[in-house]
Formats: C-alpha cells, sequence, structure tokens
C-alpha cells in the first residue's frame, strides 16, 4: 500500500504543470514589433508591440500568392497560361526577376518570381493578369483582409514597397498567417519550391536570416528592418 501511494504521488509529480518561477524566460528578439503563436491552438506564445502599425513588407507578397492561388483553384487562370509583361510590370521598384515589356511570361514562371525571387515586376504582372490592374487587385487583398478579420491592415499595392497607408501589425496579420498556411493550394511547382523541410531558399534581396530549424517548412524574408514571416511545425 505504501508502495502504490508513493507511486501515485510521484505520478502526480510528473504530471503537474510548471510553476512560473520553473518556465525558462522568454527569449531576446531582434525586432521592434513581434508576436509567435502556436498553429494548432492559435495561443499566442510570446509578443511585443504587436498592435503597433508596421510595414507589411513582404506579408504584402504572400497576400498577393494568396489571391493568384486563389484564382487558379477558382480556375480563373492556369499556370501554363501567358501573361504579357507590361511597361509598369517591367520597371517596377525594388527587387526584380528582369522580365522585359511585352514578354509573354507563364503564370507559374512569374509565382517563382514573386514567391522565390521576390521579384516586384513579377507581382505587378501577375496582379494584372488576374485583375486587369495592380489597383483592381490591390481592392481584393483589401476586400480579403477584411474577410479574414485583418481589421488593422491596409494594401496600397501588390508589391510591399513602403507607403504611408500600406501597413498591417503583428496581431491583426495572425488570421492571415493561420489561413494561408493551412489552405494555399500546392498546385504549381512555384508554390512547391524549397518546402523540403529543413532546406533554406538563398535570398537574393533577403535579411541574411538563413538560419533555419530542422523542421522549418515555411520563410518569407522581408527587406532589412522590414518583417518576416516563417513557420515550423514542432
Amino acid at each position: 500500500m505504501k508502495k502504490a501511494i508513493f507511486l501515485a504521488l510521484c505520478l502526480l509529480c510528473a504530471s503537474a504543470p510548471a510553476r512560473p518561477s520553473d518556465l525558462p524566460p522568454a527569449p531576446h528578439v531582434e525586432a521592434n514589433a513581434y508576436l509567435v503563436l502556436d498553429y494548432n491552438s492559435g495561443q499566442i506564445l510570446l509578443s511585443r508591440h504587436a498592435d503597433e502599425r508596421i510595414e507589411p513588407a513582404s506579408l504584402t507578397r504572400l497576400m498577393s500568392a494568396y489571391i493568384v492561388f486563389d484564382a487558379l483553384k477558382q480556375k480563373a487562370i492556369k499556370p501554363n497560361q501567358k501573361i504579357t509583361v507590361s511597361e509598369k510590370a517591367s520597371h517596377a521598384e525594388g527587387p526584380r526577376m528582369f522580365i522585359e515589356p511585352k514578354m509573354a511570361v507563364t503564370v507559374d514562371q512569374l509565382l517563382h518570381g514573386m514567391i522565390v525571387e521576390s521579384g516586384n515586376d513579377a507581382c505587378i504582372a501577375l496582379a494584372e493578369g488576374v485583375a486587369g490592374s495592380e489597383q483592381a487587385f490591390v481592392e481584393k487583398m483589401n476586400r480579403e483582409a477584411q474577410h479574414l478579420g485583418m481589421k488593422n491592415t491596409h494594401f496600397t499595392n501588390a508589391t510591399g514597397l513602403p507607403s504611408p497607408d500600406h501597413y498591417t501589425t503583428a496581431r491583426t496579420s495572425r488570421p492571415f498567417r493561420l489561413r494561408s498556411s493551412g489552405t494555399s493550394p500546392n498546385t504549381t511547382p512555384s508554390s512547391r519550391s524549397g518546402s523540403t523541410p529543413g532546406t533554406a531558399l538563398p535570398s537574393p534581396t533577403g535579411t541574411g536570416c538563413c538560419g533555419w530549424t530542422p523542421t522549418s517548412t515555411g520563410w518569407k524574408p522581408g527587406m532589412a528592418e522590414q518583417p518576416a514571416t516563417a513557420s515550423s511545425p514542432r
């Protein structure tokens, strides 16, 4: 009987939740604003200035990709469909995949240029191909942001270039991260590039933050001192 009681007490102690004093301190993060959450439960694990307005940066390209993937899902466009590059797209500011005016480039090639190479010219070409113009595409982005509950997020372009009315917060971008992580289709080669766990893609525009964990499955860097998004199942 004594042994049984002792064993029960040992099991109780082993299963008891850790006291706050037993938990390790939160790691130091070199960022002005951030939010770390558990995908399955939605529980926020760590945050700082989560409601402070910040530039969406490459989160913009993720939303652009999300809209394009939805167009693919709805069969409004096809992966092998060719889009003629406009002057505006070809001369986009910032990083580019270097497509020339009047070139006919497939949707899949442009997705590769947008997602892997962070090409702003690819972003604009896709926006024009899906919605007719970048402005009409941005309206789709903002409608989807509101639909997802991103109340403190507003886009003015499809590329992520800085603009006074182009903003988000770490907290209000959370619904998009949860939705896009679970539902973005895997229908094109570009959407699968670099998706092998533990691999990192070199980024010609990136921050040098390629220190992935062995379980990393997604990473979209921003420019230096701009937001980035990552995922790592455990």
